[in-house]
């Protein structure tokens, strides 16, 4: 097997502390993904997509001999070697492990060296077939990362600031006497104020445009101003990209609108993952403006796009009035034309 490609292990376990103990284990020869229990095991199975399952047999909600059951229900997951964990070594609970659908058993409290070995063997005598996965194990911990993060920045929004935290899951914005613009809106939720600016100019001859300077804030501007389209950067401090779009998603009202997507990351698994995410449309940094004008044009001219009603109202920038040129025979144009001259020879 190469350095490149690695088998892939779930670990299921209610215990924080086992599931660390086995991940620092085995991480240094597979590729290592965990679950809480066995409920969430099943939810994030065709995610994780893993080779090799370790099964702890007590834990609630869902034991380990229910969810081994449920994995056999899917096909994809018939035969994937599930190893059986226990602090309860009866010859009952080996019986029942093999029974469900099982293919090795060790008992608690983990040996780490016979852990690592009757594994390391397994794989040696009955390699299993080493599946091509949707996602790289670093995409996986991304969204790992996104999730708790997205926790635990939804819980600061809703210390700091209890009337935001209600707006992200309300099913409208804030209310207010609604009009009804003529121009779509766009958020721009980006960190770097130059490239904010930048792409503001170059919109807001077709949208009222709003900038934000990092995900917190975009959230904050998004259930204030009520946009019609996203433009996202990746890359932000506090919350970024990913995370804004999985918070955005999770509320009704916000749930179709399109996002955009900027990073300076370029790859097929990238664009993946933002979709996966909720965002509509990719951009890699730097990016050509007409492209970006083109794919806001695109959401924006569908049939199914509309305008919503804003409780906002932005004052759009009022064009600087032309200066009128003065009559060539006036006082004024020869006062310029003398202060023209003396500028001219004026060393």
């Amino acid at each position: 097997m190469s350095a490149e490609a690695k088998y892939r292990i779930l670990v299921v376990d209610d215990d924080s502390d086992v599931r660390n103990t086995i991940v620092e284990c085995l991480s240094d020869r597979y590729e290592m993904v965990t679950a809480r229990d066995g409920r969430d095991a099943l939810e994030k199975l065709d995610q994780l997509e893993p080779d090799f399952i370790i099964l702890d047999i007590k834990m609630p909600q869902m034991d380990g001999f229910e969810t081994c059951t449920a994995i056999r229900k899917k096909n994809t997951y018939q035969y994937t070697p599930v190893l059986f964990l226990s602090g309860y070594n009866s010859r009952e609970n080996i019986t029942q492990s093999y029974g469900t659908g099982g293919t090795l058993f060790l008992p608690k409290p983990i040996d780490s060296e016979r852990l690592r070995k009757n594994i390391d063997i397994f794989f040696q005598q009955s390699p299993p077939s080493l599946r091509p996965k949707k996602m790289t194990l670093h995409q996986l911990q991304i969204i790992s990362k996104t999730d708790a993060t997205t926790h635990s920045a939804t819980a600061q929004i809703a210390a700091s600031s209890p009337e935001l935290s209600e707006s992200l899951v309300a099913s409208k914005p804030v209310a207010g006497a609604m009009t009804s613009p003529v121009l779509p809106r766009i958020l721009i939720v980006e960190d770097d104020p130059d490239l904010r600016d930048m792409v503001q100019l170059q919109l807001m001859d077709e949208y009222e445009v709003v900038g934000a300077v990092d995900g917190m804030d975009g959230l904050a501007k998004a259930t204030t101003y009520t946009p019609d389209l996203f433009i996202v950067d990746v890359m932000m401090p506090k919350l970024n990209g990913y995370q804004f779009c999985q918070t955005l998603r999770a509320n009704p009202y916000f749930a179709n609108t399109p996002i955009i997507i900027v990073t300076a990351k370029q790859s097929a698994k990238e664009n993946e993952l933002a979709a996966r995410m909720g965002a509509n449309a990719f951009l890699t940094k730097p990016f050509d403006m007409t492209r970006l004008v083109q794919l806001c044009q695109g959401f924006t001219r569908r049939p199914e796009f509309h305008i919503r009603p804003k409780a906002v109202v932005i004052e759009l920038p009022k064009p600087e009035p032309l200066p009128v040129p003065e009559e060539p025979g006036s006082r004024a144009f020869q006062r310029e034309e003398a202060q023209s001259r003396k500028q001219r020879f004026d060393f």
